[in-house]
This record gives structure tokens, sequence and C-alpha cells, in this order.
């Protein structure tokens, strides 16, 4: 049977069962409140739509990578 063999081949090569590790939980730093993030976020808009206007790509990436990341914590934290 197919359990069978699977075991004989493991004990055969050497082969332990392990527990898959379980992925960390992002830390969310302490005094940080969805408020404070999504004004960031608001900061941060505004200083995209500069770059965009100065046609600066690689600043307006930057900037929505930032934007990204902060919506993302901002889930997190109502999460918790």
């Amino acid at each position: 049977k197919k359990d069978q063999l699977v075991a004989l081949i493991k004990e055969y090569r050497g082969i332990k069962d392990e527990e898959p590790k379980k992925k960390k939980k992002a830390a969310i730093k302490e005094g940080q409140s969805i408020g404070d993030l999504k004004q960031k976020v608001v900061k941060l808009r505004e200083s995209k739509e500069l770059a965009r206007g100065e046609k600066d790509k690689k600043k307006v990436k930057i900037l929505r990578r930032r934007i990204n990341r902060l919506k993302k914590r901002t889930r997190k934290i109502v999460r918790a």
C-alpha cells in the first residue's frame, strides 16, 4: 500500500517527518493607530501627485509601494 511504501522509502533514505514551520506574523508596532497610518497615506498620495506632475516615474513607483504597504498594515491592525 502507498502509506507503507512511503514509510519504507523514508526509512531507507533516512528522511525524517518534520512539521511544517509556522509563519511568523508581522509585528505591529505599538502606538500605531489606523488614523495615523491613514494620514500618512493621504500625505503620500499628495506627494505622489506632485511627482506625477514632475514626471518622475521612479518616485511615483516608490510612493505607490509605500502607500500599498501602509494600507496592508491598516488591515492587519483591524484583524489583530
